[in-house]
């Protein structure tokens, strides 16, 4: 994936996120309590998904991603 690719993916990712994120805001609004945490668990995997991607880490599998996220940023140093 080229640098260019790489930014076009984090964007996609950021406006799904913020796509679910809204729609989640809704659904709690409308007091529909279990849709609303469906699109924030969406809104969620989207966020990580752009960080993953920022680092050059591509995602193929939802349940692949609390692993790659300890792996890539649990044990840095600041």
């Amino acid at each position: 994936m080229t640098d260019e690719d790489r930014r076009a993916a984090v964007a996609l990712e950021l406006r799904h996120a913020s796509s679910a994120l809204a729609a989640a805001r809704l659904l709690r609004d409308a007091a529909l309590y279990n849709d609303a945490l469906s699109r924030l668990y969406y809104a969620l995997f989207h966020t990580m998904t752009a960080l993953l991607l920022t680092e050059g880490v591509e995602p193929r599998r939802h349940r692949s991603l609390p692993g790659l996220l300890g792996a890539k940023f649990a044990n840095r140093k600041t």
